[in-house]
């Protein structure tokens, strides 16, 4: 039975989702994110959206590719500046919004239309265009730092390719967690509470979710009901489910709103505020995958760009097609349906989107950064497997692989698969 919701629909009450929205912020992310810099993140994001029209398809104000033109006309903005009409209560209906197809598109790319919505994908429950407006690749919430640096990264890379000269001269270090030592977590166990308003079972799958985490590193995630001092983070039910990257400091909101309460949403959403960035955002993503720009909404190409080695860390670990920060295939898709992202792997194509759990990689991730040295000597674990660092006693395992020392093969789980493959490692 398909758990998820709709990739498009169509929602009401339209006019009001901005000013909503812009509330939910003001009200949970102070005092990272005050009104100032709100708008600031706002405009910053406005401007990362036409450097990224720039990256993919070249300038030209026939290709703008911003809010103003997936379909938010609809909304009551205009191409002079975004914002809510004051002229009626009415949303300006869809024939003022253009309707020509870019001329890079082949007639597929086209603006969204009044009322629809748009999803990271099936894993992952839809949200309102309106919130384009604040949220980075689709459910993070950015600081104006965070903004700013990734503004001068791909003004940095347009710039380059304008010159024709090699992408590599950039300066690059080795990817998917933040590499600002300031955002990583300082005090264990990592408090959180949950806001009062869910359900007792939602309650439980929240804290069931975000304790994989725990349990498969050192970290140490504790409920902790009431907290109010130090760092910690306070899961709510906002408009739809986002994060910011990395610990900010004091008392740290996560939205999981409706829909959102899904195991592999929350530990995902859990995992940017831990540090983790999108998979598939990684220096080195384009040799795994290809992000096929023409299926992508008008307006939203800059949710495919990717980090750079100086601002994000792999530890060494490879890219993983099975992490559970990775988008779904059909991210932001024209139509809810086709693809618009590929891998070079085609067997991974139906892998990439989980919403399961963290995969072994994910967690491996966060050992990495946060839990090297924790035990006295390591156990002999195989396949890649390795001691966990939160229990000495026992080896963390590859997915597919069990025993002790991983020394099995697992179980298979309950998976949407067509086939499965059984792989000899030598």
């Amino acid at each position: 039975m398909d758990h998820y919701p709709n990739i498009v629909h169509r929602v009401t009450n339209v006019k009001a989702a901005p000013a909503v929205f812009k509330d939910e912020l003001m009200s949970h992310f102070q005092p990272q994110l005050n009104e100032q810099r709100i708008s600031e993140v706002s405009d910053l994001l406005s401007r990362i959206r036409q450097a990224a029209k720039v990256k993919f398809y070249g300038g030209g104000a026939e290709s703008r590719d911003d809010l103003t033109e997936i379909g938010l006309c609809g909304y009551g903005i205009k191409a002079g500046g975004v914002g809510v009409s004051d002229q009626d209560d009415v949303p300006f209906p869809a024939a003022s919004c253009s309707n020509k197809s870019s001329k890079f598109s082949g007639g597929r790319r086209r603006p969204l239309i009044v009322g629809e919505v748009t999803s990271i994908g099936v894993g992952h429950p839809n949200f309102s265009v309106p919130l384009a407006k604040y949220l980075f690749e689709g459910d993070i919430l950015l600081t104006p730092v965070q903004a700013n640096s990734i503004l001068v990264q791909l003004t940095q890379e347009n710039e380059l390719a304008a010159r024709r000269q090699e992408r590599s001269s950039l300066r690059r270090k080795r990817a998917i967690l933040t590499n600002d030592q300031n955002l990583r977590w300082k005090t264990f166990p990592i408090q959180y509470d949950i806001d009062n308003s869910y359900s007792n079972d939602d309650r439980q799958a929240i804290q069931d979710a975000i304790s994989y985490w725990s349990q498969h590193t050192c970290l140490g995630i504790s409920y902790s009901p009431g907290v109010s001092n130090g760092d910690y983070v306070v899961i709510f039910p906002g408009n739809g489910c986002y994060s910011m990257v990395g610990r900010q400091g004091g008392k740290q909101s996560v939205s999981i709103g409706d829909g959102c309460v899904v195991s592999g949403v929350i530990a995902h959403e859990f995992g940017h505020a831990l540090g983790l960035w999108h998979e598939q955002s990684r220096p080195d993503a384009d040799t795994y995958i290809r992000v096929l720009t023409n299926n992508i909404l008008a307006g939203l190409l800059s949710n495919f760009l990717q980090r750079t080695w100086d601002t994000v860390d792999s530890f060494g670990v490879p890219y993983d097609y099975g992490s559970v920060m990775h988008y779904d295939s059909t991210s932001f898709s024209f139509d809810g349906q086709s693809d618009t992202i590929e891998t070079l792997q085609p067997s991974y194509q139906r892998t990439i989107g989980q919403r399961e759990h963290p995969s072994f990689y994910d967690v491996k991730i966060m050992n990495e950064a946060y839990c090297k040295d924790r035990c006295a000597a390591d156990l002999d674990c195989n396949y890649g497997g390795y001691t966990h660092p939160g229990y000495c006693n026992q080896c963390l395992c590859p997915d597919g692989t069990g025993g002790y020392y991983c020394e099995r093969n697992a179980e298979p789980r309950s998976c949407q698969c067509d086939y499965s493959m059984l792989i000899e490692i030598n």
